[in-house]
């Protein structure tokens, strides 16, 4: 002290038993230490006497055992302190005082009082504002041991608060943030706490401990008109029993409910909160929505300190049971397990149980890493729950589970009711085991079962095991494993022998479908959408082909050889180089907006010519070539197609295909591509097996329309007609544009010719069409003595396609327009012979050598039922008679049988005038063949309907 005095003098001070008086002191250091024990050492002469010091200036110091820091350190207080006699026994009593007025708050020197009284203020951080310190009433026992001294202490006094701020940094004040936000649906990371501003707290000190009352805490943070209201005691010993009031924000919640009772026990450094009536909520980083908030909880927890840092232990609790499915109080939990059901946009129907055997909750650390420190423990059960596929990753090995079983994609997934789900949270991953997932879409029975973790980051490791739902093909193999890495939204799926499928739309049969394969494939977002992208992969490598895996290939290939009903032999190597399929698209979409490119080997595979094109196309090159039409395709040994499907077509390139019984050397090279309609366009280079006039070695063919309506144009190509199975053709002519079509009749497939003119004022030789000018004009059947110049249109040709050689040549069909230009013809046949005879006859006239064709004259001809029908054939016979005119019309056979009939202009033979009158035309018949025609005339009254065409 700096300076002590008294009333009275030292004399009398020394023999003072009982009272001392009055003394002063001035700027004395007064230290307490606490535990404080009562208990004084005997005293010479008596007990301690009475007196009042006076202290002005003074330090005081209260110190707890054990702390390096006093609990308590002010300076320039002005005091009055008695030891005076009670009941109780002797006491030091101290005066009313204002400890401090408006001081600013120091954390060194009063944070620990302040503790005392508000368990949140942290004793390592700063405190920043202002606040008044002032005792009512102080009673120190004297001459008593501590535990009862401590009883018997009262101390009571008042703490204003004109405005105190501080970190949040307190176990306390951590954890009560943390219960706060949950509670109200607000994010933890507040990083001060208020005390109420300009408020009065009263406190006492009794039994050891300091109580108070209406201690009110904001956290501006999460809002700030939140505060919290708090009252109770904090024991000397750092124990604390509180007792709080946690608001609720939201004003409708706050009509129907009171604030949440929370209870404060332990210690400040480990400090247990129970609360009731409470929230449980904890949420991903950088995420609106949390993991998981359950309402109207009750919560056992307490702060434990780990290497990692301090950590909310949540007692074992039970979250919910068989409550409605409310997507929002476990949207996150539930992406991490489904995320279908968590993402879907409808209502989910069904309920949900949800409890932990573990929580711990790391406190105050950065939110990624509170995710990664996050550890529970527990079990989901989930009863009657479905919802749409729509997730990339479910979407994807949806298509997987599919295509092991020959399925469309489902569109919903359901979970097993009532399968209880183990899980933990540990490493900023949620791992399970047992989640099992039925899909009613495919099959009633069918369900699967993943295990793995999905982290916060939704970074996926899982593995599910895809059965199959064929009981025979489940006894000879397990079910496929699939394991899935990357992410929910663009997940990597790894298959082990696993199916590869592409389906054609609107049909159970597939394009590809290949088993025990193993598989690679990821997710990719698109401006069109998600797409299920397939990595390189080889299916086949020289493997004995089995039509019922790449049929639809095939189909779109080499359609006869998908389609035969025998036995194939042959092997196949095919490889898939890209392949992107749209997932979450309608059904019949999928095929529009697959991509696909591969190649496709096959070896020495042959099958029998069915497919309406393919007996098209070979009709045409074989009469082409002068061939007869094979009945066989070979695919050429080795010939390797590149192929791709985009825009739910099938492009190829380099596609070689044989005809064997055609002729050895016939190869025919393809590309183009064939719709999954069965639309075609394709481009064909048909060689010549002889040279054409042209000396091309190739024609060129587009076919069009579909597989079963193909439309054939083939460019400066060959006609060739050949009417009778052995003979020659009838009609050959080159460098003639065609376009051939199919239609289906009641009679069966037939090959038919657009309209087309085939030469115009041509001369006319043998091998122009010697066999078809017979059957039009079997007047001129000796082209070789025939002169002059011809043109040749045909309006229809209809070939049957697939019939044997008598049906075929009673079922060509042909019409069109012969035009004759200036035709003159001698008279060396049989036939023309007999008709200049009974012409030169009727006129008294010897037989002409000569006969000729009115000029310009157009027969119409067609052929049926194997005979060819004519009509508007017109002969002249100069030397007979200039006007003598003969017209004739019917038909010739292919069997050279005659059926036609000629009309003469009649004439009356005056012999002794030597005049010929003209008289009504006579008509003949000419039947027989052509190389031995009868004729013979027809009465007036005969009727000549058996000369007609038969309808």
């Amino acid at each position: 002290m700096q300076r002590i005095a008294s009333q009275q003098s030292l004399l009398q001070l020394w023999l003072a038993s009982t009272d001392l008086g009055a003394i002063e002191i001035e700027q004395p250091q007064l230290i307490l230490d606490l535990p404080f024990d009562g208990q004084l050492p005997e005293r010479q002469g008596g007990s301690l006497p009475n007196f009042t010091a006076v202290v002005k200036d003074a330090r005081a110091i209260v110190r707890m055992a054990g702390q390096e820091e006093p609990l308590i350190d002010v300076d320039d207080v002005d005091m009055t302190a008695r030891v005076e006699k009670s009941e109780e026994g002797r006491i030091v009593s101290v005066d009313p005082v204002v400890l401090f007025d408006r001081r600013a708050v120091s954390a060194a020197k009063v944070n620990r009082l302040l503790r005392l009284i508000d368990p949140t203020i942290p004793d390592d951080s700063d405190i920043s504002g202002e606040f008044t310190l002032a005792l009512n009433e102080l009673r120190v026992p004297l001459g008593l041991p501590y535990d009862e001294a401590k009883k018997k202490l009262t101390c009571e006094g008042r703490l204003v608060v004109h405005q105190i701020s501080t970190a949040v940094t307190s176990q306390t004040g951590q954890a009560l943030v943390r219960v706060v936000a949950d509670l109200n649906g607000k994010q933890a990371a507040t990083e001060a706490m208020h005390l109420a501003r300009d408020t009065e707290i009263l406190f006492q000190v009794r039994d050891g401990r300091l109580h108070h009352q209406e201690l009110r805490i904001g956290l501006p943070d999460i809002d700030p008109a939140l505060q919290i209201t708090s009252s109770g005691s904090i024991g000397m010993d750092q124990t604390l029993d509180l007792a709080l009031e946690l608001p609720r924000l939201d004003e409708a919640l706050r009509q129907k409910k009171a604030p949440a009772r929370c209870r404060v026990t332990g210690t400040l450094s480990n400090p247990r909160i129970t609360v009731e009536d409470g929230s449980l909520v904890f949420r991903q980083p950088d995420r609106q929505e949390p993991m998981f908030a359950a309402d109207g909880i009750d919560l056992d927890m307490q702060v434990e300190t780990f290497p990692s840092g301090r950590v909310l232990v949540v007692k074992p609790v039970e979250v919910f049971k068989q409550r409605r499915l409310n997507l929002v109080a476990a949207s996150g939990l539930l992406k991490l397990l489904s995320p279908d059901v968590a993402e879907t946009q409808r209502e989910v129907n069904g309920e949900i149980s949800l409890a932990f055997s573990r929580l711990q909750i790391p406190l105050m650390t950065d939110r990624d890493e509170a995710a990664k420190q996050l550890h529970a423990e527990g079990t989901l059960t989930l009863h009657q729950i479905a919802s749409h596929v729509q997730s990339p990753m479910w979407q994807a090995l949806m298509t997987m589970l599919a295509d092991i079983n020959g399925q469309q994609p489902p569109r919903i997934h359901r979970l097993v009711a009532d399968a209880e789900i183990p899980f933990q949270i540990r490493d900023g991953r949620l791992h399970h085991e047992g989640m099992r997932f039925g899909f009613p879409d495919i099959d009633e029975e069918l369900v699967i079962t993943t295990r793995g973790s999905i982290g916060l980051d939704e970074t996926v490791d899982l593995h599910v095991d895809l059965p199959r739902l064929d009981k025979a093909l489940r006894k000879d193999k397990k079910p496929a494993h699939c394991h899935i890495t990357g992410t929910i939204a663009n997940p990597r799926i790894h298959v082990e022998d696993g199916t590869f499928v592409l389906r054609e739309q609107g049909r159970e049969q597939p394009i590809i479908a290949v088993d025990g394969v193993d598989l690679d494939m990821l997710v990719e977002e698109t401006d069109t959408g998600r797409v299920l992208v397939v990595a390189p992969v080889e299916l086949f490598k020289n493997t004995k082909l089995d039509l019922a895996v790449v049929s639809g290939l095939l189909k779109l290939l080499a359609p006869d050889v998908a389609e035969t009903e025998r036995r194939v032999t042959g092997e196949i190597t095919l490889a898939m180089t890209k392949v992107r399929i749209p997932i979450g698209v309608d059904r019949d979409q999928v095929l529009q907006k697959v991509e696909a490119e591969g190649t496709l080997t096959l070896h020495e595979v042959s099958a029998e010519v069915k497919s309406p094109m393919w007996q098209s196309l070979i009709r045409v090159i074989a009469e082409m070539n002068g061939k007869k039409t094979s009945n066989v395709i070979h695919l050429v040994e080795e010939s390797e197609i590149h192929f791709r499907v985009a825009d739910g077509r099938l492009y190829h390139a380099g596609q070689k295909i044989g005809f064997p019984e055609i002729d050895p050397d016939l190869v025919i090279t393809s590309r183009g591509s064939i719709g999954l309609d069965e639309s075609v366009d394709l481009d064909l280079e048909v060689p010549w097996l002889s040279k054409n006039k042209s000396g091309r070695d190739s024609v060129q063919c587009h076919v069009t329309g579909t597989i079963f309506q193909p439309s054939i144009a083939m460019q400066n190509g060959r006609l060739v007609v050949r009417l009778k199975d052995g003979d020659k053709a009838a009609l050959s002519v080159d460098n003639v544009n065609l376009n051939f079509g199919l239609e289906e009749t009641e009679r069966g497939r037939m090959l038919t010719l657009a309209p087309v003119t085939l030469f115009e004022n041509q001369r006319l030789t043998p091998e122009l069409g010697e066999e078809l000018f017979h059957l039009i004009a079997p007047t001129l059947s000796d082209l070789a003595s025939v002169q002059g110049e011809v043109s040749l249109s045909l309006e229809t040709f209809r070939v049957p396609l697939g019939v044997g050689q008598s049906e075929l040549e009673k079922g060509i069909e042909m019409s069109g327009r012969l035009q004759l230009h200036q035709i003159s013809a001698s008279t060396k046949t049989p036939l023309l012979q007999t008709m200049v005879k009974m012409v030169a006859d009727m006129h008294g006239k010897p037989a002409s050598e000569v006969v000729r064709v009115v000029e310009d004259a157009d027969v119409r001809f067609r052929v049926r039922n194997g005979r060819m029908y004519h009509e508007g054939l017109r002969l002249g016979f100069p030397e007979i008679a200039a006007e003598l005119l003969v017209a004739s019309k019917g038909s010739v056979g292919f069997d050279q049988t005659l059926d036609f009939e000629l009309e003469v202009p009649g004439v009356l033979l005056d012999k002794k005038a030597l005049e010929i009158k003209k008289a009504a035309p006579v008509r003949f018949r000419v039947t027989g063949t052509v190389d031995q025609p009868v004729v013979t005339e027809i009465k007036s009254d005969e009727k000549t309907t058996q000369l007609k065409e038969p309808t």
